[in-house]
């Protein structure tokens, strides 16, 4: 991880050196979490559920609404090429539903239900290459993303006929497939394609994106490989730029 840091930090100072222009943003935009999740995993999930319960249950993973928030720098070597790079809060997570029926001990048909709502705080650096299409204000932006994990926690409620019991708890973060919840690392690909507009003499870029991770984010041992979760992030960013060199 040190050696990595130290590269991006290298990789910013050569930047700045060969760029004949410097803008920095903040940034900010909505985003929606998307779980990438092994058929293995779901099955695991909802066997669970059905163990507890002595019956079929149906379990569905939706996507949950997220934020991604930070400070960008550009780094334009010439008209159309730019290295996009900065410090982004990227709030990632997993959420999943289990709906089933049951009979009681008196033999009545009863409703059961569950959720669970995992949210990952990442420190993410992005190496984004920039490409300015002609006149037209639009870019294509693409790259990868090194996301740091710095916090976790999940939420689950459960419910049966009448009654029902929530949980939360902190997502403990390593690579012990015993102990943790949360690989340390994330690296991701970002694609996206920016609009750049005018705004008090400033440019607003407004993309739209995907960001898809190359890692798996739960801890596995070699055993249990076929079990894991990968994030999927889409969404809108808006960066305001201010020029500084």
């Amino acid at each position: 991880m040190k050696t990595l840091a130290v590269s991006i930090f290298l990789l910013a100072i050569c930047g700045s050196v060969f760029a004949q222009d410097i803008k920095i943003a903040p940034v900010l935009g909505p985003s929606v979490s998307i779980p990438m999740v092994s058929t293995e995993m779901r099955d695991l999930l909802t066997d669970i559920y059905d163990e507890d319960f002595e019956t079929s249950s149906k379990s569905t993973f939706p996507p949950s609404l997220r934020l991604q928030a930070g400070a960008l720098v550009d780094y334009g070597f010439n008209e159309s090429l730019s290295l996009q790079t900065g410090l982004i809060f990227n709030l990632r997570g997993f959420k999943y539903k289990i709906k089933a029926d049951y009979t009681d001990a008196d033999g009545d048909r009863q409703k059961a239900s569950g959720k669970a709502t995992f949210s990952i705080t990442y420190l993410e650096i992005p190496i984004w290459l920039s490409y300015r299409l002609g006149d037209t204000g639009f870019k294509i932006i693409a790259g990868p993303g090194f996301g740091f994990a710095i916090g976790g926690k999940a939420k689950s409620k459960m419910s049966v006929g009448d009654e029902s019991e929530s949980y939360s708890e902190k997502l403990d973060i390593g690579t012990d497939p015993d102990s943790d919840a949360v690989k340390p690392f994330d690296l991701n690909f970002n694609i996206g394609i920016a609009k750049e507009i005018n705004l008090a003499d400033r440019p607003l870029e407004i993309s739209v994106f995907a960001q898809p991770s190359v890692t798996k984010w739960i801890p596995r041992s070699s055993a249990e490989s076929d079990y894991f979760a990968r994030h999927l992030s889409a969404g809108i960013r808006v960066a305001y730029f201010f020029q500084i060199k």
